[in-house]
């Protein structure tokens, strides 16, 4: 077997040990290395295996190797399993596909989100019940949305609140006036 050494910080240590999980007590793996066959390998940060360049994703703006292409798509899974089973991602989603491509939609963000839903403490802005299904909808149709004109609607409600021109025709005096009140203190915040 043909072993070639590669030299790190404190020590020489084989290739062969270099590429196992395997770590000498008080000494540091090296970043990078050549394998025998003339091969660059580096060190993965998250599972600290040797590997060669093209494990790597490439980019511009690194001087260094992090993660390798495995490590990277399964953080990168994880985060999106995280975030697809967060209530505010899917009213997120749900408002942006009613609203269409417009500019405001896309700069509508999940802690945009939270905030409004927090301010009506997870309950409808018409109704006030509790649900476990809400829809952020634009409280003011003519108006642009952002996070002072979205509130929390039941599914139900929502459907019905998408055919009104006029909320101050449509709804009762005091829950305008609640609804507005409630808006005001998410511009605040």
């Amino acid at each position: 077997m043909n072993v070639k050494k590669i030299n790190c910080v404190r020590a020489t240590i084989p290739v062969a040990a270099a590429a196992t999980r395997v770590q000498a007590p008080r000494m540091r793996l090296a970043l990078h290395a050549t394998a025998p066959d003339g091969a660059s390998l580096h060190r993965c940060t998250a599972c600290a295996r040797m590997l060669p360049v093209t494990h790597f994703y490439a980019s511009h703006t690194k001087y260094r190797l992090h993660r390798c292409k495995r490590c990277a798509t399964r953080a990168q899974r994880a985060y999106m399993a995280a975030r697809r089973t967060s209530p505010y991602f899917r009213m997120l989603c749900t408002l942006r596909r009613h609203a269409g491509r417009s500019e405001h939609a896309r700069r509508f963000q999940e802690a945009d989100v939270a905030a409004v839903v927090r301010a009506f403490h997870g309950r409808s802005a018409l109704s006030d019940k509790p649900a476990k299904r809400l829809v952020l909808v634009r409280w003011r149709p003519s108006a642009p949305l952002h996070p002072g004109n979205a509130v929390p609607l039941t599914s139900r409600e929502a459907a019905a609140h998408r055919a009104v021109r006029c909320v101050e025709d449509a709804y009762p005096a005091a829950a305008v006036a609640r609804t507005d009140t409630r808006l005001r203190q998410t511009q605040t915040a």
